[in-house]
C-alpha cells in the first residue's frame, strides 16, 4: 500500500498498546548482489549489503551484532533507524517515531521496485540464516521489558 498505509492504520488503531510492545521485528527483501553484464543484471553468489536498522539501545545493538556473527550473516551493517532520514527506509518505519523499539532488516539492491526484481535475485541461501537470526533476536529478549529498550530524554 502507498506510503505504508496499512502500517499507519494499524498504529492509529493500536496506539495505546504500543507502549507494551517489546520489539517490532521486520524482515524485508533478502536479495543477491548483481552485476551489470552486457546490459543485463546478473545475480552473483554474494548477498546484497544487509542493513539492520536497530533502535539505539546498547543491549539490543549487542544482541543484533552477536546474532549476525553467530549466523554468519556477512555483508551486514547495524545502523540506527535514523541513519539516512528521520525514519528507516522500511515498510515498518512508522513504528520508529512512535518510540517502539525495532530491528528492521533490509537489503536495497539497485533493482528494487523494478521489473528486473525477479525471483532469481532472491538470496535463497540467506533465507535460513535470516530466519534463525530472527528467532535468535526474539529469544534473546526473553526477560526484557518494554521499558528496557525505550529511549529516555
Amino acid at each position: 500500500m502507498a506510503h505504508a498505509a496499512g502500517t499507519r492504520a494499524y498504529i492509529d488503531r493500536h496506539r495505546p498498546e504500543l507502549a507494551d510492545v517489546l520489539l517490532q521485528l521486520h524482515l524485508e527483501h533478502a536479495a543477491l548482489r548483481c552485476e551489470a553484464v552486457d546490459g543485463e543484471l546478473v545475480p552473483t553468489t554474494d548477498p546484497e549489503v544487509r542493513w539492520w536498522f536497530t533502535t539505539r539501545a546498547p543491549r539490543l545493538e549487542r544482541l543484533v551484532a552477536a546474532t549476525l556473527e553467530a549466523e554468519d550473516l556477512r555483508r551486514s551493517f547495524v545502523l540506527p533507524p535514523d541513519a539516512f532520514s528521520p525514519m528507516p527506509p522500511t515498510d515498518g518505519a512508522f513504528f520508529h517515531p512512535e518510540g517502539v523499539p525495532l530491528v528492521h532488516f533490509l537489503s536495497a539492491p539497485m533493482y528494487l521496485f523494478d521489473s528486473a526484481d525477479t525471483i532469481d535475485k532472491v538470496d535463497v541461501a540467506g533465507l535460513e540464516p535470516l530466519a534463525r537470526a530472527a528467532v535468535r533476536i526474539v529469544a534473546g529478549t526473553a526477560g526484557w521489558t518494554p521499558s528496557d529498550l525505550r529511549l529516555t530524554p
